[in-house]
């Protein structure tokens, strides 16, 4: 599997580490943790090669729901 075959795709959290280093303790001082974001760089790659060694067939399935709102305030 090479690089050009990953996607990740993900949301934000206000209680996660700064990744981005956006929010330093002075107004231009990083807040990134670099030994926090070497971490989450060697889960990602771990997970992708896990992913890789457990490939497999599937069927992928989409479901759909409507959910009345009726009594909510």
């Amino acid at each position: 599997m090479t690089p050009d075959n990953v996607l990740i795709c993900c949301t934000h959290t206000h209680a996660g580490p700064d990744l981005m280093g956006l929010w330093g303790f002075y107004f231009f001082s990083s807040g990134r943790d670099e030994a926090v974001l070497d971490k989450v760089r060697r889960g990602v790659r771990d997970a992708v090669v896990l992913a890789e060694q457990r490939l497999g067939p599937m069927t992928a399935r989409v479901g759909q729901a409507w959910i009345p709102n009726e009594g909510v305030a």
